[in-house]
């Protein structure tokens, strides 16, 4: 008789705590009480025997509206509603729970770890203990209140590492979520490409000024002047060079200078307009301004992805921490990959025409690959009348692309590049060998990423274990 009373009581327990628990399906059972202590809360009525009530009975704990409206008080800054109110009320449930659990487990927070844990935040605010607890009491929270809060904390803290304990995570859970973590990041990345206020220009400047006075002819020659200076800069000659070669007098109306980094859309619209469709170390055509004629070098072109908005991590939404912030891997996985490249580079100039090059180059490459000669094992010897020079170094993910335009995933060991036109003069000729693991970078990488999935993983441990500690649990509402 007994075992079936026990039995039935429990049955119909749990139909009343899964009726009025979780909090979100409160709504319907918050009486008059509810508006009462609300309007309680707003200083809209005066104060009654209120505090003596009970709010709810949690197992063998009760919550009385004294400890509801106290915590309410750590929220003072946000308007008192029910929805607060109901807030507040699961925090403090959540609370005897764990206590609750933390005994039965016999895990417990003394007075030395907290003490500990209240000075690393003083620590980390760059104040001193007692000004730490002079601002909380100034912040109108009790110092007893701030102790409870932070031993809560630290026992919450205790029982997700006993879970965590149990927790496994594979070498093979790391790379399946680096392996979606790159492809959501190439999302972001080709989003934030997009957006002009993203990409940075780099400039310089050859200014040849226009005299005072000058007739329309004397303009048509220092622009003809201009156009050849920009017709040697594009076959290769040096800046420096040039302005070498103007003679004193002349250096009076021809500058050159850096003229900084902006964002495209910072850049005068005459400069913007005739420099956006150019890479690095490319020069724009003449530009002419009241100042004079310009040509403006590209010394570098880059997409900015540190400068992004919130909104910018939209495609994160699937890895979010504890906190809701997106999971951001402050490491760049382009660094990880390196592969071993030999090359010929080779400079066009006065004596010697992009045209040759380009012809020897190809020679170069079909004497290479019918004879299958691999760098990484013979030495490519020219043959031709070039002084070429190889040179082996290596290279990483991000530099091969940003260099080159070449995707490490798209190669093989023992492929050669096609000819290769960087800026106006520079050609290559490039053959991959090797490749290789950035082994440190890679155990750091592990190491946030596993971090980053043990805590998702007992988040969820945890949250799931609350609710059936509640499910199983006597808790009676009584707003």
């Amino acid at each position: 008789m007994n075992r079936l009373y026990i039995n039935f009581i429990k049955n119909f327990l749990f139909i009343v705590i899964s009726t009025i628990y979780p909090v979100s399906s409160l709504a319907s059972l918050y009486s008059n009480r509810m508006v009462e202590f609300e309007k309680y809360c707003n200083n809209t009525i005066t104060k009654t025997d209120i505090f003596d009530k009970i709010v709810a009975i949690v197992n063998t704990d009760t919550i009385t509206f004294y400890d509801l409206y106290q915590e309410i008080q750590k929220f003072h800054h946000k308007e008192i509603n029910i929805d607060l109110i109901k807030n507040c009320l699961n925090n403090l449930i959540n609370n005897l729970l764990i206590h609750q659990q933390s005994n039965l487990l016999n895990i417990s927070v003394d007075e030395n770890e907290i003490i500990e844990f209240i000075q690393e935040i003083a620590n980390h605010n760059n104040i001193d203990f007692n000004l730490l607890k002079f601002k909380v009491i100034n912040n109108g929270i009790k110092w007893i209140d701030y102790i409870n809060d932070i031993k809560y904390i630290l026992l919450k803290k205790k029982l997700q590492n006993f879970m965590a304990q149990h927790v496994i995570i594979s070498d093979c859970d790391i790379i399946t979520f680096l392996e979606e973590y790159r492809i959501l990041e190439n999302m972001r990345k080709d989003k934030i490409s997009q957006d002009p206020s993203k990409i940075f220009y780099n400039l310089s400047e050859f200014l040849v000024k226009i005299p005072q006075k000058s007739s329309k002819n004397e303009i048509n020659i220092i622009y003809k002047k201009t156009q050849n200076i920009l017709d040697q800069l594009k076959n290769g000659s040096e800046i420096n060079d040039i302005m070498n070669n103007i003679s004193y007098n002349q250096n009076q109306i021809y500058q050159y200078s850096s003229l900084g980094v902006k964002a495209l859309k910072n850049w005068p619209n005459l400069f913007a307009e005739n420099i956006k469709n150019l890479n690095t170390n490319d020069y724009s055509e003449i530009i002419t301004s009241n100042k004079g004629f310009h040509i403006i070098k590209i010394s570098d072109r880059f997409i900015n992805y540190n400068i992004c908005n919130k909104e910018d991590y939209n495609y994160f939404l699937g890895y979010s921490d504890i906190h809701g912030n997106p999971f951001i891997l402050d490491v760049d996985l382009s660094s990880l990959k390196n592969i071993k490249i030999q090359y010929i580079q080779k400079i066009s100039n006065e004596y010697l025409s992009n045209k040759k090059i380009l012809n020897d180059l190809l020679e170069y490459k079909k004497t290479a690959l019918s004879n299958e000669i691999k760098l990484g094992k013979v030495y490519l010897k020219p043959k031709y009348d070039l002084n070429y020079q190889i040179y082996t170094c290596w290279i990483n993910e991000k530099q091969l692309f940003n260099d080159f335009k070449i995707d490490i995933n798209n190669i093989k060991y023992g492929d050669m590049s096609d000819i290769l036109k960087i800026g106006n003069s520079n050609f290559y000729l490039i053959q991959f060998n090797e490749y290789c693991i950035n082994e440190d970078l890679l155990e750091i990488i592990k190491t946030k990423v596993y971090s980053f999935l043990l805590e998702q993983r007992v988040n969820i441990i945890f949250t799931n274990w609350i609710e059936n500690i509640k499910g199983n649990s006597y808790i009676d509402i009584r707003l």
